[in-house]
C-alpha cells in the first residue's frame, strides 16, 4: 500500500464521508493514515442555503461542522479549498422558515435572478457535493427560475444517503428520489408537501412508515391511507418486542374519512404507549416510551 501514488490517496478521500476518514487513520499505512488524519482536521462540511425573496433567489454557504458557525458568499466559497470545503447539506427556503441561532445580517448573499444564474451556479459548485456525505435535503420550495428543477433531477441519479428529507412535488424525478433513498432504509425525518400524485406516492409512505430508523413524518399532501393501512402499521408496533422511543406521523389533508377522535394503545410487550387523532383532515400517529417524551 506505501507504493499507491499520494495523489491517487488524495482523490479517494476527497469523496470519502467522516466515518470512512476515521477508519482510514487506523490503517498501517503510512502514506493512508497520514493523509487520512490530514483530511480529517481540514474537512469541512458546507450548507448551500438559498431563500426566495420575492421574484428573485438569495443564495450562501454556511459552515454547519464548526462550532462557531461561518458564512461565506458564494464568490468566497469558490475560493476555498474544494479537497476538504465541500457541501454536505442542501436548502431552498423561505427566509422566515429559516431558523437559525447565528446572526446573518453580516453575511453577504448572492443574487440568483435567471436561468443563467442558476446554470451557472450549478457549474460552479454541484461538482462539490459530497453525495456519500449529503445527509440533509430541503427542496421546500419549488422556484420558477428551475434551481429546485435542477439540483432534484442532478441528485436523482446519484446515490446520496439522505437522513433527512423534505421535498415538494415538482415532478417524477420527486418521486424517484424519494423512492431510491426510501429502498436505502436511511431516512429519520420526511416532510412531503405539494400535489404529490397519491396512486405513486401512496406505496411509498406505506413502505416508509413501518422502518426503525424513522422517527418523524409528516404529508402536507393527499395521501390514500385507509384505515387498514393504519391498522395496520399499529399491529406491526405492537409486535415489536422493542419499539423505538419515539416516532410521530402526522398527515394532513389526507383521504381518510374518520371522524374526530383520540385514543391512547398500549404496548403489551413494552414500556411504550401510542396516541392516535385525527382532527379535521389531520391525522397524527405519535410512538413514544412511557417515560421518555417524544423526542
Amino acid at each position: 500500500m506505501e507504493s499507491v501514488p499520494a495523489v491517487f490517496i488524495d482523490s479517494v478521500l476527497c469523496v470519502a464521508t467522516p466515518l470512512t476518514l476515521h477508519g482510514a487513520e487506523k490503517l498501517r499505512s503510512r502514506s493512508w493514515s497520514r493523509l487520512a488524519r490530514h483530511h480529517h482536521t481540514q474537512r469541512r462540511s458546507w450548507r448551500l442555503c438559498v431563500v426566495q425573496e420575492k421574484d428573485a433567489l438569495l443564495g450562501l454557504f454556511r459552515c454547519s461542522s464548526a462550532k462557531a458557525k461561518e458564512f461565506l458568499s458564494l464568490r468566497e466559497f469558490a475560493r476555498t479549498d474544494a479537497r476538504f470545503d465541500q457541501i454536505a447539506e442542501i436548502e431552498i427556503e423561505l427566509e422566515e422558515n429559516l431558523v437559525w441561532e447565528e446572526d446573518v445580517e453580516a453575511a453577504e448573499w448572492t443574487s440568483i435572478a435567471s436561468k443563467e444564474d442558476v446554470e451557472a451556479l450549478k457549474h460552479r459548485f454541484f461538482w462539490r457535493i459530497n453525495y456519500r456525505s449529503l445527509d440533509w435535503l430541503n427542496l421546500n420550495i419549488v422556484d420558477a427560475l428551475g434551481l429546485h428543477s435542477t439540483i432534484l433531477n442532478h441528485l436523482v441519479d446519484k446515490s446520496p444517503r439522505i437522513e433527512i428529507l423534505e421535498l415538494a412535488y415538482e415532478g417524477p424525478a420527486s418521486t424517484a428520489l424519494l423512492e431510491r433513498q426510501v429502498k436505502k432504509n436511511v431516512i429519520t425525518e420526511l416532510t412531503i408537501s405539494g400535489q404529490w400524485p397519491p396512486e405513486t406516492t401512496t406505496p411509498i409512505v406505506e413502505a416508509i412508515l413501518p422502518q426503525r430508523q424513522l422517527y418523524y413524518f409528516v404529508a402536507e399532501s393527499r395521501i390514500l391511507l385507509s384505515s387498514g393501512d393504519l391498522a395496520s402499521l399499529l399491529e406491526q408496533w405492537s409486535q415489536d418486542d422493542s419499539p423505538r422511543k419515539a416516532k410521530e406521523v402526522v398527515i394532513r389533508s389526507g383521504d381518510l374519512h374518520m371522524e374526530k377522535y383520540e385514543k391512547v394503545l398500549d404496548h403489551t410487550k413494552a414500556d411504550a404507549k401510542v396516541t392516535t387523532k385525527m382532527e379535521g383532515t389531520s391525522f397524527t400517529l405519535d410512538f413514544s416510551s412511557v417515560n421518555c417524551p417524544l423526542l
